[in-house]
C-alpha cells in the first residue's frame, strides 16, 4: 500500500505530502530505500523531479540502488536523451542552441546535478557514457564536476 502511495505522491509531485510522510506526520513508517512491487525505490519513481530527488536524498535515499541494472542517474540521463530537443544534438551545434536546450531542460539538469553528487562511483558512469559516444554527456558532467 505504501508503494502505491509513493507512486501517487511522485506522479503528483506532492512534495509536502512526501515531506509529511518522511517526517512521520502520517503515522506510516516508510523505508526510503525499499523497492515497490516493480523493483523501483521512491528515488527511482521521483525522476526527473529535482524537488523530490533532493527531499529523498536528504532523508537517506541511496543513489546506488539499481532498477533493471540502471542507477537513478542513468535513468534521468536516459529520460533526458529521449527528449526531442536533444535528439540529434551534437557538439557541432551552435552555442546558442546549447544554451536554449539547457534552459528548456533545467529540471533534468538539476536532477542530474543532485544525483551526480549523491552517486558513488560516478566516474565509472561518465566513462561508460563517453565510451559509447555520448560526448554531450561529458559536457554536462563537466559542468557539475567539482
Amino acid at each position: 500500500m505504501l508503494s502505491s502511495i509513493m507512486l501517487e505522491i511522485t506522479l503528483a509531485v506532492a512534495v509536502k505530502c512526501a515531506t509529511a510522510l518522511l517526517q512521520g506526520e502520517t503515522g506510516l513508517k516508510l523505508d526510503i530505500n525499499a523497492a515497490n512491487d516493480t523493483g523501483r525505490t521512491p528515488l527511482h519513481l521521483s525522476l526527473p523531479t529535482p524537488e523530490l530527488i533532493d527531499l529523498f536524498l536528504r532523508y537517506g535515499a541511496r543513489a546506488d540502488i539499481r532498477f533493471k541494472g540502471r542507477l537513478p542517474l542513468n535513468m534521468v540521463i536516459q529520460n533526458l536523451s529521449e527528449r526531442p530537443q536533444i535528439n540529434g544534438w551534437s557538439t557541432r551545434q551552435s552555442l546558442y542552441m546549447t544554451i536554449v536546450f539547457c534552459q528548456c531542460e533545467t529540471r533534468f539538469l538539476e536532477s542530474i546535478r543532485l544525483l551526480f553528487r549523491a552517486t558513488d562511483g560516478v566516474e565509472k558512469e561518465i566513462y561508460r557514457y563517453v565510451g559509447h559516444g555520448h560526448i554531450w554527456l561529458s559536457i554536462i558532467f563537466d559542468i557539475y564536476w567539482l
